[in-house]
């Protein structure tokens, strides 16, 4: 039965609702409710202790209710909750299995709710969840970007215009990728505080007059704070999904580049990294291939996550207060987002920790011409005005050798150049805090759920 029709009306669905209509306006919401089930049982949990304490709920039917909802939580973790088309989504099938199960009892856990601030804590929920799982797999990226490091400390060329430019090493670019990730991590994290609110008793966006205990079920659900005027409960739906779609495209950002630059670092023609076969396929036609295929559809996976964060911010533009019917379709988008975040951020680790350098390749592209600013800066340090020494280098470049210049390796040392000592150790020391700060956003997030599971 769905929740919102009259009960006259339960047998003459045929009649009261064309086929047609459900099918469109439901779209994929029973489907993709299986990922936001669990978060409506626990905030549905909440719901009810709340409702016991003010007097809605009797404590008998507060341990029935527990007693059903956990039992849901357990058909859900064994993969064998359903919700129907014609349930529309998981508040109304978790509230008609209640209802079938506990008659009266059932029917009351819908007291001072809405529907509307149903999805918005179970999709708050989830995603702090899921927000919590990309930053921890994107410190262990970062890590391994920082191990990659400290295993080859090698020198490389450095590009701009993808033309070689000025002398780099491994342990930069690896390591730069690293302290931008942890920047990603960072952004999400402040985004998951942002929005760290409770919405739950904000009902329709006009609250309720029943005497909501609205700290109460905040504190249960392991919010930091009630999101306090009603309106903008529901005013900020889509809002909070296209900042965290916008905070994964920070990370999306990231490893596409990583992802371009490994390509071209193991082409054959420059050869200095190498991709373990497992992580290529081949080509029907051509035997010697070996195409970097996830690395490739990595890249396109970013440009569908920031296309995901744009469908969210269209879908939201300019509605006028309220809840409307549009909303519904920024829940896909922010699940998709999700995964797609959380998937290439634990096959980049995978590939990194497996990547090869061929040490030879990288110090044999080490070509004279490279070095030409360091000369350039010898002058200078000689007391030469800068200019001048550009033009006298530029000079000299067809008549470079090979011979001494790999001298210039090894002197840029200060902060954050290649030859900074403590370059890692500054990263390092970012990895630990970013690591402390998710650890203590964390922490009180699962204490929360365990308590309300169990």
């Amino acid at each position: 039965m769905k929740l919102w029709k009259a009960s006259g009306l339960e047998d003459q669905s045929a009649s009261a609702l064309c086929a047609l209509v459900e099918s469109y306006t439901v779209g994929s919401d029973w489907v993709l409710d299986l990922d936001l089930a669990r978060w409506d049982v626990l905030a549905s949990i909440a719901h009810a202790t709340m409702l016991e304490k003010i007097g809605i709920l009797s404590s008998t039917e507060l341990a029935n209710i527990q007693r059903e909802l956990k039992e849901v939580l357990d058909q859900i973790q064994l993969g064998k909750f359903s919700i129907s088309p014609q349930d529309e989504d998981c508040h109304t099938a978790i509230e008609n299995y209640l209802t079938k199960k506990l008659g009266d009892a059932g029917k009351k856990i819908h007291s001072g709710r809405s529907r509307n601030d149903q999805v918005l804590v179970a999709i708050k929920l989830f995603s702090k969840d899921a927000a919590f799982s990309v930053t921890r797999a994107a410190l262990a990226l970062a890590q391994t970007l920082l191990d990659f490091a400290q295993k080859h400390p090698h020198p490389l060329p450095g590009y701009t215009h993808m033309q070689k430019a000025m002398p780099s090493s491994l342990p930069l670019w690896s390591a730069s990728f690293a302290e931008s990730l942890l920047d990603d991590c960072a952004i999400l994290l402040d985004t998951v505080e942002l929005a760290d609110s409770s919405p739950l008793g904000s009902a329709a966006s006009y609250g309720t007059s029943l005497p909501l205990d609205r700290r109460l079920t905040a504190e249960l659900l392991g919010f930091a704070r009630v999101q306090g005027n009603v309106m903008y409960c529901q005013n900020s739906r889509g809002k909070n999904e296209a900042g965290l779609l916008s905070a994964l495209s920070m990370f999306m950002l990231d490893l596409s580049k990583l992802a371009s630059d490994v390509i071209f670092f193991s082409q054959p023609e420059l050869g200095y990294l190498r991709i373990p076969e497992e992580f290529c396929t081949g080509s029907s036609i051509m035997p010697q291939k070996k195409n970097p295929d996830v690395l490739e559809l990595l890249r396109a996976k970013a440009r569908v996550l920031a296309a995901l964060h744009a469908q969210v911010l269209q879908t939201c533009m300019a509605l006028p207060s309220g809840y409307h019917r549009d909303f519904q379709m920024t829940k896909e988008p922010l699940l998709k987002g999700f995964e797609i975040a959380q998937a290439s951020v634990q096959i980049m680790n995978e590939l990194v920790a497996a990547l090869d350098v061929d040490v030879e390749r990288c110090r044999q592209a080490l070509t004279p011409e490279i070095f030409s600013t360091d000369i350039a800066n010898k002058y200078v340090a000689e007391g030469m005005p800068f200019r001048d020494a550009y033009r006298k280098v530029k000079e000299e470049i067809p008549g470079l050798s090979r011979e001494d210049l790999h001298r210039f390796l090894g002197v840029k040392t200060h902060d954050g150049a290649p030859d900074d000592p403590k370059l890692l150790q500054t990263t390092q020391a970012r990895h630990l805090a970013v690591t402390n700060r998710l650890a203590q956003l964390e922490n009180p997030f699962r204490a929360a759920m365990a308590a309300l599971a169990n």
